[in-house]
């Protein structure tokens, strides 16, 4: 795989479309994933990403630290394991908030690559 870009989703719409594609499931977190299709007015050569922290993790220090470590991770594996051409929406667990970082990583790299193969 090569060193793809990264873009951060910013309409609802973007991530509601990753609900149809392919999920994984881990302790921290749930990665969703789906192709971008022709139609849609973007490039290929970038990943699209973005991250989802619900009420029940917590209040609002607490959502945020899960998003800036989500974030932090993504950073990380995302260049050298996402595909150009997919959005790809994470969804914290309870879990994130407690998980030692490497963990998490390790996590992210896992799911990023089992969505990619084949079913």
């Amino acid at each position: 795989m090569s060193c793809v870009d990264i873009v951060w989703l910013k309409k609802r719409k973007d991530y509601l479309r990753t609900q149809s594609g392919r999920k994984w499931r881990s302790p921290s977190f749930i990665l969703t994933m789906r192709a971008r299709e022709a139609s849609e007015k973007v490039g290929d050569h970038f990943s699209r990403f973005g991250c989802t922290v619900t009420k029940r993790i917590g209040n609002a220090v607490r959502r945020n630290r899960v998003k800036r470590r989500l974030r932090e991770a993504i950073r990380m594996v995302a260049p050298s394991n996402a595909q150009a051409g997919f959005d790809y929406v994470i969804i914290a667990r309870a879990a994130a908030l407690d998980a030692p970082f490497g963990d998490m990583v390790e996590e992210l790299r896992t799911a990023l690559q089992r969505v990619h193969a084949n079913p």
